[in-house]
């Protein structure tokens, strides 16, 4: 998959298949993880790797996570591991420096799982002392964020993001307007001349949407918002 392509493909996933994702894909995962830029190269993280049935169930069972986070087939969870980035920088190594890593090493991980057709979810909601019990996480790793990564269950339109005028401040020389009015993915979701049986979409806002010439045949819609769509030729 083409790079850009990737960037338009990740999602946050909250629903997987029963899948498993293999030891390859695993390592694949985790060589991205590690890949990720980082403060002076001291790769102030740590990754916990959960696979295992019965830490899953704990982990729902105690109410640490999302219980729709523990069906995942494998979750990472990562820690920054900041004793010698703060040796060298103080506070800042690890209130800033060590939890910038580790949000450059999760967005390797979602992109990766997005081009292997897999999909994930940066999750920061999670009682952290509840999961370092459970998972065994060893002095000197916090816990940031959990990713749970399978396959997804179904797909999703890209969500909404503000238009670059309120999003983005231009500083140089550039005419005015030459940025301004350029089209991005996210000012509209518009799908055209496609073929989509069977397709899942599940608390999905579509709103200002645009689908031309699209088959829906047994595909299945709930608890989404259609406001303001343009539908032609719908299927």
């Amino acid at each position: 998959m083409e790079f850009s392509d990737v960037i338009k493909a990740r999602r946050s996933i909250r629903q997987f298949t029963s899948r498993a994702v293999s030891a390859g894909e695993i390592m694949k995962l985790i060589d991205a993880a590690i890949s990720a830029p980082n403060a002076c190269n001291m790769q102030s993280w740590h990754f916990y790797v959960v696979t295992d049935k019965a830490v899953k169930a704990r982990l729902a069972e105690e109410k640490t996570v999302a219980e729709w986070a523990t069906t995942a087939p494998v979750i990472f969870v990562v820690c920054t591991a900041a004793d010698k980035i703060c040796e060298r920088f103080g506070d800042v190594g690890e209130k800033l420096f060590a939890i910038q890593d580790t949000a450059a090493a999760i967005e390797n991980i979602l992109l990766c799982a997005a081009d292997m057709g897999l999909g994930g979810c940066f999750m920061g909601a999670f009682d952290k002392e509840k999961c370092k019990n459970i998972v065994g996480i060893k002095d000197g790793h916090k816990p940031i964020a959990m990713v749970p990564v399978g396959e997804p269950a179904n797909i999703l339109p890209p969500r909404p993001r503000n238009p670059i005028e309120s999003a983005v401040t231009f500083v140089g020389d550039a005419e005015e307007g030459s940025y301004r009015d350029a089209e991005t993915v996210y000012r509209r979701y518009e799908v055209k001349n496609v073929n989509q049986p069977n397709a899942v979409f599940e608390n999905a806002d579509l709103s200002n949407s645009k689908f031309i010439n699209v088959v829906f045949d047994g595909s299945s819609f709930e608890n989404c918002s259609f406001e303001n769509c343009d539908i032609d030729n719908k299927k």
